[in-house]
């Protein structure tokens, strides 16, 4: 598992790369019911930015897709709200990290 977690501290040095974690100790919030993607839907090939916007969802028991702005909205306010208050910053995945790396030279993990 140490090469798995070191593997993500380097991938999060690059540029498209983002890796935020979320303790533990957060208890349960919004981002356990599984991912989510937004694909834009681009009217024309001349505009990429054009177009609609579509929902993909994924829970334990369901897929679901949706294009209603409202609840597309509301799911991208829940998940920002999440990443402010409750995950890691983006450049501070080391910091996070170094629990349980710790824990894995002490014999713990």
């Amino acid at each position: 598992m140490r090469r798995q977690l070191q593997h993500l501290v380097q991938m999060a040095e690059m540029p498209s790369v983002t890796i935020q974690i979320v303790p533990f100790s957060a208890g349960s919030y919004a981002g356990l019911n599984g991912p989510f993607t937004l694909l834009g839907l681009a009217s024309s090939a001349d505009d990429a930015d054009s177009g609609d916007t579509v929902l993909y969802m994924e829970s334990r028991n369901d897929q679901v897709t949706r294009d209603e702005p409202e609840l597309i909205g509301e799911l991208i306010d829940t998940f920002w709200d999440m990443e402010r208050k409750l995950a890691s910053k983006p450049n501070d995945l080391q910091q996070a990290l170094a629990p349980a790396l710790a824990a894995m030279d002490e014999g713990v993990a």
